[in-house]
């Protein structure tokens, strides 16, 4: 078998793999693979909005944060601002590049022994496949006094998906919208 013949076989292995795992339609007709472009970024839509994900660890007397930008239509995102910390002192800010898909770090120490509450803001610029960008903003709680350290998110701006919502709140969303649209 030639190399030429191999490279295909692998190439169209690796397309139907894609297609399979729900990242799209392929056309395996010709010697070039299609997959389908990503959906444009809607700031306004449940379904594609852009959300910060956040999660926690406690190393020491030290929270370790991470938040991330995610979603479908997402190829990367800005870090604007971290704001309005209460509880805890930023010792440690390790800043994601502008336009990639790193990770926000943040290390924080609790004001007082006692502080089982702490709280921030992160303001961010998320960026979309078509020269399109979102402006985002979320306050997240950090709880420890579980003793565990547990992180929410709440605030403006949209969520990851339909499946975010309670089933209450997404059929009130719907008659909303319904409403609005006559």
């Amino acid at each position: 078998m030639g190399v030429q013949l191999r490279t295909r076989r692998v190439l169209a292995g690796a397309a139907l793999a894609l297609a399979t795992g729900g990242l799209g339609c392929v056309d395996l007709a010709g010697p070039v693979v299609y997959v389908s472009a990503p959906p444009r970024l809607v700031c306004t839509e449940i379904a594609y909005g852009e959300s910060l994900s956040p999660s926690v660890s406690r190393s020491a007397d030290t929270l370790e944060v991470v938040v991330r930008a995610v979603g479908i239509a997402t190829s990367g995102w800005a870090l604007v601002s971290v704001s309005d910390l209460s509880g805890a002192l930023m010792v440690g800010l390790r800043d994601p590049r502008p336009g990639t898909k790193e990770p926000l770090g943040l290390a924080l120490r609790s004001l007082t022994p006692t502080t089982t509450r702490i709280s921030f803001a992160v303001a961010a610029t998320v960026y979309g496949f078509y020269q399109d960008s979102c402006a985002v903003s979320r306050t997240f709680q950090i709880d420890t006094s579980s003793g565990e350290a547990r992180i929410a998110g709440s605030g403006p701006g949209p969520r990851v998906g339909a499946h975010a919502l309670a089933p209450a709140a997404l059929a009130s969303r719907r008659r909303a919208i319904l409403r609005a649209r006559g």
